[in-house]
């Protein structure tokens, strides 16, 4: 690990968090770090709207469980009640999730319209797919371009095994 020194506006000195030796080999890579995302409106979110840094709405937490010998391709869709920019999705305990098993998303704009899967920003052609997925241990992604999105089914490619596979989705950044 490296501090990357820099000035800012005023001149003074500041070090930047970084991994890796600077090297050609080994760059720099900034660390940037948002901390834990809130469980609940009324967790960090609150105190971030009270301090009025802040303008962002947060879906109820949704579950989605994924039973034991399936993939979620049969699950009704986690309903976030609105349209939402951002969408997060947790699976706080992995153990059930066959090794180099992906996740694809399949997304719907209202209550009653079929979800459609999630395809490549850049190639819209072509289905996006995660990478290998933990086998423990917990998972968290956030979907950062979903404009519009209020349905979310989680697919895996390989059914879950010894227990059933539990998502948690929820919305942020509501659209009025």
């Amino acid at each position: 690990m490296a501090n990357i020194h820099v000035k800012d506006g005023a001149a003074a000195n500041k070090y930047l968090k970084a991994a890796g030796a600077g090297l050609d080999g080994d760059p720099f890579i900034p660390e940037h770090s948002l901390g834990e995302l809130p469980d609940t409106a009324s967790g960090d979110l609150a105190v971030l709207r009270a301090a009025g840094e802040a303008a962002v709405d947060l879906s109820a937490q949704q579950v989605f469980t994924i039973a034991n010998g399936a993939n979620g391709s049969a699950v009704t869709p986690a309903d976030l009640g609105a349209n939402y920019r951002v969408v997060i999705i947790r699976c706080e305990d992995c153990q059930y999730i066959p090794a180099t098993t992906t996740m694809a998303l399949e997304l719907g704009e209202s209550g009653a319209d079929t979800v459609c899967e999630m395809c490549e920003i850049d190639a819209p052609d072509t289905i996006w797919t995660s990478g290998n997925l933990p086998t423990s241990g917990t998972l968290r992604a956030v979907l950062t371009h979903a404009f519009g999105c209020r349905r979310v089914r989680v697919v895996l490619s390989k059914n879950s095994t010894g227990g059933s596979t539990v998502f948690t989705i929820a919305g942020a950044d509501k659209l009025l």
